[in-house]
């Protein structure tokens, strides 16, 4: 029986990699738009100005999703810990690595000050 076991989850495994199974890849599209979610409620939640500027599902090169979100000045320390925190968290019990771009406000207007180009 064990043996059976082995089997099936190496067939499973050939599978998943040969992209079979469709609705596995929409179940993970699911999760990691949920988990999207957590992470900008958490933001939110911890300080209520933060503005959620990107978010990219799936995230650059290795990463589930990648989050850019622009915080006050003040409040840079605290929510960088909870997001990290629930990153972490996630990754450890989920296995999805969330890239986080956490910028305070007085630099992302300062980069958007530099960027903008007048006609």
């Amino acid at each position: 029986m064990l043996e059976r076991a082995k089997e099936f989850l190496q067939a499973s495994e050939l599978a998943l990699e040969k992209g079979l199974y469709n609705g596995y890849s929409w179940l993970v599209q699911r999760r990691r738009k949920r988990l999207t979610g957590e992470f900008t409620s958490l933001a939110k939640n911890t300080a209520p100005d933060a503005e959620i500027v990107n978010v990219m599902i799936p995230g650059y090169e290795e990463l589930d999703a990648w989050i850019d979100i622009v915080i006050p000045d003040e409040n840079e320390e605290e929510v960088s810990e909870a997001l990290s925190q629930l990153r972490d968290k996630v990754l450890e019990n989920d296995g999805f690595y969330i890239g986080l771009g956490i910028i305070e406000r007085s630099q992302y207007e300062a980069v958007q000050s530099k960027s903008s180009v007048t006609v």
